[in-house]
């Protein structure tokens, strides 16, 4: 049986398949010869021969198109044989027809304990470099600092005074609020607990060292990370997305100069300030607790407090506020010039402000909770 086509042709003799490849075997014969193809001769057939002879120009989609051939053949287990394939062909046919020899290995879900160490290996080594990242600007950020203040002519005192005001007085009224209420919560506890021992007295005590040593400072710093450090971020986040900060640096003048030293000591000086109110708050909170209570009269709430609590309670709690303050302004810069390109940015950035200052500012409470009880302050 002969069959004549353009781009092959066929001749079956008593179980065995010659086939002629001849012509154009290129992209753009492709389809019609995959319509051909699809018509071979396969009755009776034990042994099928592929001519290349003939083979005129081909291409890796016709090498592809042959190995299709074979590969119609092999699913009936007919054996195919190549012959007379033109030397100039023979690399590129071996390329193509190698790469269906090629098993690539389903991706296989590692076990749950792999990933998650290495999870928490990858974001170790981010926490890690972040950390060391923080450390640098720290250190730029405190010889702007000492220059900035053995040079007091040139340091933006107008931009000081604006931050006190939006950073401390602006924020006189929810810090008030918060710790008063945070006041009467602390009273209420304890004195449920106190009461079954007959030491209902001993809430004053209560309220007025955990207030003045470790909650005022404690709450206040929260309330301003959440409040303040993430407006910074904001602020000088949406100026990175703006190309404010950029016109800067064009302009010769540095960033942390203009936007960064000045929210830093004005952050400083006010926190300390808005830890003594949030003190005085809560402590009248804490009396309100005790006089609906226990029936605690102000006035004696007064003279316990005076009596149980020494002066230093409130010098350990206000030692902390600079700090504090520091790390929340810092933190707040430091992830506002890392913003780039989008609003998105800016909203993963003033996150990622308010975690971290949160969590260094309750590492150094520890910190300084076990330096104060070692030295017995």
């Amino acid at each position: 049986m002969d069959k004549t086509i353009t781009y092959f042709s066929q001749l079956t003799e008593k179980n065995e398949s010659i086939i002629h490849i001849k012509g154009k075997w290129v992209l753009s014969e492709a389809t019609a010869i995959e319509l051909l193809i699809q018509n071979l001769d396969k009755k009776n057939i034990k042994k099928v021969i592929l001519n290349c002879q003939d083979l005129k120009e081909l291409d890796s989609a016709g090498s592809w198109l042959i190995k299709t051939i074979e590969k119609i053949y092999k699913k009936d287990n007919i054996n195919v044989i190549y012959t007379n394939l033109p030397e100039k062909f023979q690399n590129l046919f071996t390329r193509i027809h190698h790469l269906d020899d090629i098993s690539i290995p389903l991706h296989q879900e590692a076990p749950f304990i792999e990933k998650t160490l290495v999870s928490i290996g990858e974001k170790t080594i981010i926490a890690w470099k972040d950390g060391l990242d923080l450390l640098g600007f720290f250190g730029e950020v405190l010889t702007i600092s000492i220059r900035s203040i053995l040079r007091p002519l040139k340091f933006r005192w107008t931009s000081l005074f604006y931050h006190i005001r939006i950073m401390g007085f602006d924020a006189l009224p929810i810090i008030g609020l918060l710790t008063f209420l945070v006041g009467i919560v602390l009273a209420y506890q304890g004195a449920t607990q106190l009461q079954r021992f007959g030491a209902d007295i001993y809430t004053v005590n209560l309220v007025g060292i955990a207030t003045l040593r470790e909650l005022g400072i404690l709450l206040s710093a929260v309330i301003i990370a959440g409040r303040t450090g993430s407006a910074i971020t904001a602020q000088i986040g949406t100026m990175a997305v703006n190309e404010e900060i950029d016109a800067l640096k064009t302009m010769g003048i540095h960033p942390l100069e203009i936007l960064v030293i000045p929210r830093i000591f004005a952050l400083m000086i006010a926190f300390p300030l808005l830890t003594f109110f949030g003190n005085i708050m809560a402590l009248i909170g804490g009396g309100a607790g005790c006089w609906m209570l226990l029936n605690i009269h102000p006035y004696e709430y007064i003279i316990q407090l005076k009596q149980a609590v020494p002066l230093s309670a409130l010098w350990v709690g206000l030692s902390k506020a600079p700090v504090f303050a520091f790390v929340i302004a810092l933190v707040g810069c430091f992830e506002g010039l890392k913003v780039s390109g989008s609003a998105e940015s800016v909203g993963i950035h003033t996150t990622k402000s308010v975690v971290k200052s949160l969590f260094i500012i309750i590492v150094l409470d520890a910190v300084f909770s076990v330096l104060f009880t070692y030295f017995d302050i």
